[in-house]
């Protein structure tokens, strides 16, 4: 039975394949060629919304990284601030001992008065506002006010719980928490 296909040497399949890259590539470097001589679309280099935008991508950069200064100087104050509050937070062996004493280390925002007593209880200047909780619509909500109540003991007992063991496993309790505790 003849062959159907006729049988190609490799160097006539070589040939062909050189000769469709070169094509190929001719047709390339034309296009590239007539690209830069017309486009439909192409737009000049002073394009002033062009400019605008680049104006306004550099801007947003500087923005950027001014704030990222600005980010990284606050940053650096809050660590600051926070080591400062945590090692004025930090137990005494007072705080063990004994009944606690008002001492300028452990309270630096309590001023200390000649012949006052120093009570644990919150100044009105030194404490930060805190939002307080407003309760209103009940008749809608179908929860009462008695569970509102039993709410907050409950949370004020798991608090308690909560300072306990912090202070049994030598873990510091945020000290405005404590205070509001303490008067329970």
């Amino acid at each position: 039975m003849p062959r159907q296909f006729p049988k190609l040497n490799m160097s006539d399949l070589d040939e062909h394949v050189r000769l469709l890259a070169e094509k190929v590539f001719a047709k390339v470097l034309r296009e590239e060629d007539s690209k830069d001589v017309m486009s439909l679309f192409t737009v000049p280099e002073d394009c002033p919304i062009g400019q605008k935008e680049a104006k306004e991508r550099e801007l947003q950069k500087e923005l950027a990284e001014q704030k990222s200064v600005e980010t990284a100087k606050r940053k650096k104050s809050f660590k600051m601030i926070r080591s400062q509050s945590l090692s004025l937070q930090m137990p005494t062996q007072q705080d063990w001992k004994g009944p606690p004493t008002a001492s300028p280390a452990m309270s630096p925002a309590t001023p200390l008065v000649p012949g006052a007593t120093s009570k644990p209880g919150p100044a009105p200047y030194a404490m930060p506002e805190y939002q307080r909780v407003t309760i209103s619509g009940d008749y809608c909500a179908g929860i009462t006010v008695e569970d509102y109540e039993q709410a907050a003991k409950s949370l004020a007992k798991a608090l308690m719980i909560r300072e306990k063991y912090a202070r049994l496993a030598y873990h510091r309790f945020p000290r405005t928490t404590a205070q509001y505790l303490a008067h329970q």
